[in-house]
């Protein structure tokens, strides 16, 4: 799908954890909002998103450590979530956006530091 210009209401868009069948427990939530300078750009971005959902979904769910959650689209900002099903996994990798390959993935969008927002939650037993 490519957006004709940046969505004044908010276009919501399931995901892999919404998608799989008996997904595992949820142990933490991650909140992710980026903002983009060019549609281009939100296209992009939103393109490498749904095709990292599809491998995600064909992952067997005994081996799934995490999945994204639902992908909303609104002005020139895609949200979305990550679930983490394996609380080391979660430990190791929630701040992996920050790494280099993904570092270079953003910045290949335009997006700077300034430009996105992460929020961590665990889940309270």
């Amino acid at each position: 799908m490519k957006f004709i210009s940046f969505p004044k209401k908010m276009e919501s868009f399931l995901a892999s954890h919404e998608k799989r069948k008996h997904a595992p427990t949820v142990i933490a939530f991650t909140k992710m909002k980026i903002k983009f300078n060019s549609l281009s750009s939100l296209n992009d971005c939103f393109d490498e998103l749904m095709n990292s959902d599809e491998r995600l979904l064909s992952i067997p769910n005994d081996k799934a450590r995490y999945d994204w959650h639902r992908v909303d689209v609104i002005d020139n900002e895609i949200r979305f979530g990550v679930v983490w099903y394996d609380e080391v996994f979660f430990d190791e990798k929630r701040e992996i956006y920050t790494d280099p390959m993904h570092s270079k993935m953003l910045n290949r969008f335009g997006v700077a530091p300034s430009d996105y927002e992460v929020n961590h939650y665990r889940m309270v037993r």
